[in-house]
């Protein structure tokens, strides 16, 4: 049994786009390992999403 073909959904306010062609499965894998580059830790995040939440309830 092989492993199906890669596959983006993309879901809009008024529709759904399912894209399989090798250039824009491309585009997307090359943002998605842009923001996971970007993208905290569990630890950072956890960290950053206190501040807020204390900053927004303390001033």
């Amino acid at each position: 049994m092989g492993m199906e073909p890669p596959l983006i959904y993309v879901d809009t306010f008024t529709g759904a786009l399912h894209l399989n062609k090798a250039t824009e499965v491309q585009a997307y894998e090359l943002i998605w390992k842009d923001l996971e580059s970007r993208a905290l830790d569990e630890d950072s995040s956890t960290k950053l999403i206190i501040e807020a939440l204390e900053t927004l309830t303390n001033g």
